[in-house]
């Protein structure tokens, strides 16, 4: 099911990012360490508020990720039975590059008042609440133990009340503010531009998928978090729809005998020739887009997890961000097609564009053509993942066409992984919003 919010409660839910913005100290850090524990892995980032007499801007100092999900530290049903407890030490140890490169990245001076922010997101919300909790004391504690340094952990301001599970929403909020911002449509206090209109936002990750509407009459008065809409949709990421997607091959195989001789099924969202053994069974990539659109409109049409509202909005009204999976898929079928049409129109191909350009993609070989060149044919997609975007292409335009309903002829979105050489991606948005409420605070108590 969708979860949705207007956003005019969300500085409740950011307690705990937020409980320790009353204090005002003299020593202030200008810098927030914010880690985005994902379902691929945990990513931190280093921002920093460079004030001057004409302006303030949040920067990115530095980002590093480790490719250990925190998700996969849960214990299983039998180990909790068991009583087997966590180890904070080993927990945490996959997490120490990343801090040291922090401690390394941001002045000695500021290292005991830098706060920092660990949130998990969609690989840690399919976590059992009670287990998350475990994780995070584990987490903090071998954090803070730890010896990075000769003096220890360096960030004293890593308090357990900044760890918890961020809402998928309050996740897709934030990745509007980052595109808002870094477009030019609010400023550094997060207010709306007179002159500009507010810009939407789409986020996929590996487990979840955001949509946020921005409102079609912006009110000067209001807060950018007032009337923004954002939804989350939980198991709608790349992953569990691939998952979901196989399962429904071996399920009619097995009831009905369709699309399959003994343990081979053909897989008309992969590559001709690719195998994936999935359950037992091996998948023959057929390269066939158009039955592949079938199969994921099946699966979409099915759900009513993808209703937005039906007062005052229609996507194709403004204009849209998208970043994460939307981009680095999408920017791989420009390139793996080779569609003329769709190279012209990037960075806002419409939906019949893209999925003009699906064939092409989908209907490569994998043996004498894609396999040779899988680890540097697309800077976006590694080898391991290249055999998954035929279907994760098809995915999303469905997701966009027929989930969210984005008229087809429309050019309102932009594709892109930065917006004058910043990455868009939420936490950003997230120092952004903290940073404009921190200096609001500053400034009222003088």
């Amino acid at each position: 099911m969708m979860k949705a919010t207007h956003l005019c409660t969300l500085l409740i839910a950011l307690t705990i990012s937020g409980a320790d913005e009353s204090k005002h100290r003299a020593d202030r850090s200008p810098f927030h360490i914010i880690v985005d524990a994902g379902s691929t892995g945990s990513r931190l980032h280093v921002f920093e508020s460079v004030e001057s007499d004409s302006k303030r801007e949040v920067i990115r100092r530095g980002s590093q990720k480790t490719r250990v999900p925190l998700a996969d530290f849960a214990r299983s049903p039998a180990a909790v039975v068991a009583g087997v407890s966590l180890d904070p030490d080993a927990v945490a140890e996959h997490l120490l590059p990343l801090f040291k490169t922090a401690a390394e990245v941001i002045p000695p001076e500021h290292h005991s008042a830098t706060r920092v922010l660990f949130l998990g997101t969609a690989g840690m919300r399919l976590v059992e609440e009670g287990e998350q909790e475990l994780i995070y004391d584990a987490v903090q504690e071998g954090l803070k133990r730890s010896k990075i340094m000769e003096g220890g952990f360096p960030f004293q301001e890593t308090k357990r009340k900044n760890f918890g599970t961020f809402r998928g929403t309050h996740e897709g909020f934030f990745a509007a503010v980052t595109v808002n911002y870094l477009a030019g449509a609010v400023d550094e206090n997060v207010a709306y531009r007179s002159d500009r209109n507010p810009l939407g936002a789409l986020d996929m990750g590996g487990s979840s998928a955001q949509i946020v509407l921005p409102p079609s009459s912006p009110d000067a008065s209001l807060r950018m978090m007032d009337e923004f809409y954002s939804a989350s949709h939980l198991g709608y990421g790349v992953d569990p729809l691939r998952e979901r997607l196989f399962d429904g091959f071996v399920s009619h195989c097995q009831i009905e005998g369709a699309n399959c001789t003994g343990s081979a099924i053909g897989n008309p969202c992969a590559f001709s020739g690719y195998v994936t053994e999935w359950r037992g069974y091996r998948l023959i990539g057929k390269g066939d887009a158009k039955t592949c659109s079938a199969q994921i409109g099946r699966l979409i049409s099915s759900s009513d997890a993808f209703s937005l509202p039906t007062e005052g909005f229609d996507p194709s009204s403004a204009n849209f961000y998208a970043m994460s999976n939307y981009f680095f898929v999408l920017d791989s079928l420009r390139e793996l097609s080779s569609d003329e049409l769709l190279n012209v129109s990037w960075p806002t191909p419409s939906l019949d564009e893209l999925d003009g350009a699906l064939d092409a993609l989908c209907s490569r070989k994998w043996q004498g053509d894609l396999e040779d060149v899988k680890d540097s044919v697309h800077k976006y997609t590694s080898g391991d993942i290249l055999p998954t975007r035929c279907l994760e292409a098809v995915y999303i335009v469905n997701i966009l066409r027929d989930g969210y309903g984005f008229d087809p002829s429309s050019r309102n979105v932009i594709y892109t992984y930065d917006i004058d050489g910043t990455e868009i991606e939420w936490t950003f948005g997230l120092a952004t919003w903290r940073f404009a409420r921190e200096r609001a605070k500053l400034l009222a108590t003088f």
